[in-house]
């Protein structure tokens, strides 16, 4: 969840729709450009607060699934965390499983208590109360973490989860509320940092945008982050799904099954195991502290989360990049 604002002005993909009398679709991503009919669909230019317009020869690059296996899956069914799957707590824990991540200056200490599965939901909660820790540090705020990782930095088992290319979804509603910040990322099994690729990150007083990131190291050995961020819906009042397809060659974020964003330097993207990470901070120097408007306690909401495998060697890329005005495409 270190964030560095992103430099990059890329041109996000058209945002094409099935039917013009769909207005409130345009409007809730923020559209300006004008409307054009091209053979079998709509689409429009997508502007966000810094964007150019898109190249309408690029089209976006459709999520897909086929031709893939699913390797982890939980739709949190259960009455309790499963913890053959997740930790709710990152591995540098202490021995009373509270931890907090301290060089982003972030205002919780993460309690396993605050990982509540009810429902069909694993909600992770922030909720203003005093801690001590075990070294006598105070806290006022706590909330809830899980990561598929290590239970602890000297323990021997292996990862709980943890793959090498592929395409990870979680379908997730966010909490609304100045200094909330929740994340869906992926850290490397090795416990080294950087790599981190983070699926999505979003600041509960800016309720319409999500952050996509990856950081990595150049050859100097100095922190680099490159990502950028895309402008949509209220994804506080709504289930919306956030992904990567992590290649070889290329890292693509997708939000609702749409790309939003990719990285393709291919001699910067991490070929090594990293494992799952779903949070929910409390200030920090990037979000800042809560404020009176805040509520306590906050909640953020996962449906499930999914990993599949690299799509099969013999698969035609081709055949995820589809114009949503295509009925062919929705199958």
């Amino acid at each position: 969840m270190y964030v560095m604002w992103p430099a990059s002005l890329q041109a996000w993909p058209v945002i094409p729709f099935r039917d013009l009398s769909q207005s409130d679709i345009s409007r809730s991503v923020g559209l300006t450009g004008d409307v054009t009919f091209q053979e079998n669909g709509y689409w429009l230019d997508a502007m966000s607060n810094h964007n150019r317009s898109v190249d309408p020869m690029n089209m976006p690059e459709l999520s897909s699934t086929s031709n893939r296996t699913l390797l982890f899956s939980d739709d949190f069914d259960a009455t309790a965390l499963d913890e053959s799957k997740w930790n709710p707590h990152y591995w540098w824990r202490d021995d009373e499983d509270g931890c907090t991540i301290a060089p982003n200056n972030e205002l919780e200490w993460y309690q396993p208590d605050d990982v509540i599965v009810a429902d069909g939901i694993l909600k992770l909660r922030a909720q203003q109360r005093t801690v001590t820790t075990c070294d006598g540090a105070v806290y006022h705020f706590t909330s809830g973490v899980v990561t598929t990782g290590k239970d602890a930095w000297d323990h021997p088992d292996p990862d709980k989860f943890a793959f090498q290319y592929g395409y990870a979804e979680a379908r997730l509603k966010m909490p609304l509320g100045q200094g909330l910040w929740p994340a869906f990322w992926l850290l490397s099994s090795d416990q080294e940092w950087p790599p981190e690729i983070d699926v999505m990150e979003f600041l509960g007083h800016k309720p319409n945008i999500t952050h996509m990131t990856y950081h990595y190291l150049d050859d100097e050995g100095t922190h680099r982050g490159k990502g950028d961020w895309w402008t949509g819906p209220d994804f506080s009042s709504d289930w919306h799904t956030f992904a990567i397809d992590w290649r070889p060659d290329a890292i693509v974020w997708y939000v609702d099954g749409v790309e939003r964003y990719r990285y393709t330097d291919a001699t910067r993207i991490p070929h090594e195991p990293m494992y799952l990470v779903l949070n929910l901070a409390i200030g920090g120097d990037w979000p800042g502290p809560p404020d009176d408007t805040t509520p306590f306690p906050s909640y953020f909401d996962v449906d499930y989360v999914r990993v599949w495998s690299p799509m099969a060697p013999d698969a035609d890329p081709s055949a995820q990049q589809a114009f949503l005005g295509d009925e062919s495409s929705q199958s």
